[in-house]
Parts: C-alpha cells; structure tokens; sequence
C-alpha cells in the first residue's frame, strides 16, 4: 500500500460541522485596545480560558483544525489541544486573522469610527491608513469558507493540506470524515467571527457550532446555527482561583457541561449567513 496516499473519501458530502472559536483574553482586550494583527499573547485569565474550553472539546469528533497565525489564537489553541490529549492536523491561515487596525493598532477602540465619521465614510467602508475595512475582513472570510467548504465536497481537502505521512495515518482511520461528515475547528478572532455571524455576543474562548449541509452539487449549502457555549461565572471563578490546583479541578467539573445559548432567531440567522455566503 502507498503510504503516501490520502485517506479514502466520501462521495457523498453529509455535513460540514464548524466549531468556531475565539481566542482567550489578551492584555490588549483588559484594556481595550485594538490588536489587529500584533502579536498579544494571553492573559493569565485566558490561559484558564483556552484551558476549560479544551476540556469541553474533548468529546468532539474534531478531525481538522484551522488556526489564525497570528499568536494569541496559536497559544489558544496549543492549550486546547493540551486538554484534548489528542492528535489533530492543523493548518495555520492567515485568512482567519483579526481585522487588520493599520495605523490603529496598539491605541484604544473606538477611533476608527470617529475617522470614519469625520471623513463621510460609511464605517464598513473605512480603511484606517495601512489597515482593512470590515468589508475586507468580510470578503476574506468569505472566500476561506467557500473554498474549504469546496475542498469538502470535492473529497479533497486532505490531500490539498496533507504535508506528512503523519497526518495521512491520523485522517486514514477517521470514521467521521470517510462517512462524509466533517468536523472542522477554525481558532480565530472577534471580528471575523461577527463578521459571520452577525449579532452573536462573542466572549474569549467561546464556542459556535454551525453546520453546512449541501443543498446541491452546486455547492450551495444550508446554514444552521446549533449553539453557542459561553463559559459562564468566570468572574467568580477567577476570584476563588489564588493559584491553588484545587480550583482548576473545580473549574474542569464545572465547566464540562455542556451550557446552549440557542439563537432565539435560527431562520433569520439561517438566511443571513447563506446571503452573505454567495456574496462571495
């Protein structure tokens, strides 16, 4: 057998199930400042963030994972992947990357919307100087989502991102995916995430579940929104911390069980997404 050759595929494509997550808590969110494309590594607090949330994803059937380059959303995702005790492949996107802030980053929020009033500029037009517009972050967020979700109803996704015989081995003897369901984490940003989800209230480390069922070999797809996980009471938990290990065993019983946020609005989330989908 050639060990070089990817994992038998399906040919026909159930479901795509993403589970969308944004980053733990930086500095730069405690004092709210936009970060853009800077560095910013965790807070003590987020680094507890990404922990609990590694606990809740270990009973996934996760088979992939995309990850924004850039470091707070790396460090995120190796803590949760600490948790999920599990091999995973996973590719780094810059596609998944925060909103670029240009001259902005680094100085409080809210500037780009009064440049963006005092210049006669709609907001999600507006360009801070050597940064993006919402609309940039839209179209490119778009263009990763459609050309992934391609990617698995094309069966090729693997081989487009296998890069070792490792990851070959681990995807070979994945059930989920040759039975035509996908299971994608994406580890990314604020900002991109509303981008696709508008009007959902997105803390550090939450979780979105969505997923895309084909409609047609088109490549139209359905979107349903199955819930958001929200790690609740972390103020409290956070004051009863002190550093002990007792209070990260507590924290991990705690928070393992599953919390639904369900959208009270799941056709017009539904009907959003596929509009802003085909913009594309």
């Amino acid at each position: 057998m050639d060990s070089h050759a990817g994992p038998k595929q399906a040919t026909c494509l159930d479901v795509v199930r993403l589970y969308i997550v944004r980053h733990g808590e930086t500095e730069d969110n405690k004092l709210r400042i936009a970060a853009g494309h800077n560095a910013g590594g965790l807070s003590q607090l987020g680094k507890l963030q990404a922990k609990i949330l590694g606990v809740r994803l270990r009973t996934e059937p996760i088979d992939f994972v995309f990850c924004s380059d850039l470091r707070r959303t790396s460090e995120t995702l190796e803590i949760i992947m600490q948790e999920v005790g599990r091999e995973l492949p996973i590719v780094f996107e810059p596609r998944l990357r925060e909103k670029h802030a240009g001259s902005l980053e680094g100085k409080k929020l809210g500037i780009s919307e009064r440049m963006a009033k005092a210049a006669g500029v709609p907001l999600r037009s507006f360009r801070p100087p050597g940064g993006e517009s919402w609309n940039d972050v839209a179209a490119r967020a778009r263009g990763f989502t459609k050309d992934v979700l391609a990617l698995c109803a094309s069966s090729s996704l693997y081989h487009k991102y296998n890069q070792s015989v490792r990851d070959q081995q681990l995807l070979a003897s994945n059930d989920k995916v040759q039975a035509g369901k996908y299971n994608l984490l994406l580890v990314t940003h604020g900002g991109l995430i509303k981008e696709c989800d508008p009007g959902n209230i997105l803390k550090n480390c939450s979780l979105t579940r969505i997923d895309a069922i084909p409609k047609n070999r088109q490549g139209s797809f359905d979107f349903k929104r199955q819930g958001t996980w929200k790690i609740d009471m972390l103020e409290k938990l956070q004051m009863s911390l002190h550093g002990h290990p007792s209070a990260i065993a507590f924290s991990r019983s705690h928070f393992t069980k599953e919390s639904l946020f369900l959208c009270s609005q799941c056709f017009k989330f539904q009907q959003d997404l596929q509009d802003w989908f085909l913009l594309a």
